[in-house]
Formats: C-alpha cells, structure tokens, sequence
C-alpha cells in the first residue's frame, strides 16, 4: 500500500454521519489532513479563494442543500481536473449512479458501507481504482457488457474484456495483474489499447460514453 499522505475534502450536511465518517477517516495514517463541509458551496469558495487548497479526494454526498452534489461534481472537476471524487450517498438507483460518473466521480458508496470501507475506498482511488459499492459495481459491469455489444467494431479482445471487467469492479491495475498472474506493465498495455478502442481516457470516460450514447 501506498505510503503516501492524503489530503481528503468531506462534503455532508448531516452533522452526525459526517463526524463519524471524519473520525475514521483522521484515524487512519495515510490520511495527513481533513477539511469537512456542510454544503458544496463551501467547499467551491475555498477552492476559488485558497490556491493551495488542493485535496487528492473529495467524499460528497448528492443529498446536499442548496447545490446538489450532482451539480457540484462537475463545478469540483472543473476547478480541478485531477481531483478523484467519491459519491457518499443513500441513492442507488441507475440514473444516479450514471449521471455521477458521467459528471466525474470515480468511485460511487451507498452510507450503508462502513467507516472502514470508507476510508479504504479513499485509498483505494487515489491508487487508481474505482470503489462501488457491490450493487453498484454490477450496474457498471452491466454498463459495459453494453457497450461491448453495441460496440462490436471496437473487437475488445477477451483478456481486453476480462481487464476491463476488473478495473469496472474498482480492482487497481496491480490487483488485476496478480489476478491474472501478469505484470504490471502488461496490464498498463492492455489497459492502453482498451482505451484507445473505446475512444476514452479514464474508466469514468467509459461509462460517460455508454451513458450519453443511451446505453444504460
């Protein structure tokens, strides 16, 4: 695991989760500083008026008061690109689920997981992966077989397709290369091509893609 410290934004309105799930997140080492927020205007000021405010993760819930964590997603990405955004929401339903990784997000937790796997989620992105909670994760894995059907003329390879299937499930590249017993750089190469194929950057691009083609 990455010994790097993080530096990890919290966007909630309910006092009571966001102090717990801020307690978890302080109590762990990789996690070198924590700012928390009640609305996402906040959180937008700050990073407009504060140049060197600049959080590896940010957590937000969609529920929020006044500008939704739907609509503040993209303004987070758009003010930083390389942020790694997580949604913390109650909301499991498709069109939800879509339309936040088709803003930016790249993992997506219902508030029925843990402190744990919260805070091993925040890790788990800033590593490359994409946490979603089960139920979700199949949604994505749906998504992409998909785009696979509809997108015959991009002729993913099976091992393409199994790569895929992983990374869509929040692995990391290095968890895909021991589960495939390969290396590392080969699953860089593959992860390459699939890309290409698809016409994407970023798993989170994927899914964009399927979701404004109608796909899901």
């Amino acid at each position: 695991m990455s010994t790097e410290k993080l530096s990890v934004w919290l966007i909630e309105d309910h006092a009571n989760y966001r102090d717990t799930v801020a307690m978890a997140l302080r109590a762990r080492a990789e996690i070198a500083s924590l700012l928390d927020f009640s609305e996402a205007e906040s959180a937008l000021k700050r990073l407009k008026s504060v140049p060197s405010a600049r959080p590896d993760v940010i957590l937000i819930d969609l529920g929020l008061p006044g500008l939704s964590g739907l609509q503040a997603i993209p303004k987070l990405k758009d003010l930083l690109p390389t942020v790694n955004i997580v949604v913390l929401t109650v909301f499991d339903d498709k069109p939800k689920v879509f339309e936040a990784i088709a803003s930016g997000a790249s993992g997506y937790l219902l508030k029925s997981s843990t402190p744990g796997e919260i805070v091993n989620a925040v890790v788990q992105v800033h590593q490359g992966g994409s946490p979603l909670t089960p139920q979700v994760a199949r949604y994505v894995l749906s998504a992409f077989s998909e785009v696979r059907i509809q997108a015959s003329a991009t002729k993913l390879t099976q091992r393409e397709q199994e790569i895929l299937s992983y990374l869509a499930d929040g692995l990391i590249k290095k968890q895909v290369a021991q589960k495939l017993d390969i290396s590392a750089h080969t699953v860089d190469y593959y992860v390459r091509k699939i890309y290409e194929k698809l016409q994407v950057n970023t798993l989170s691009g994927a899914i964009s893609k399927a979701v404004r083609e109608g796909l899901v």
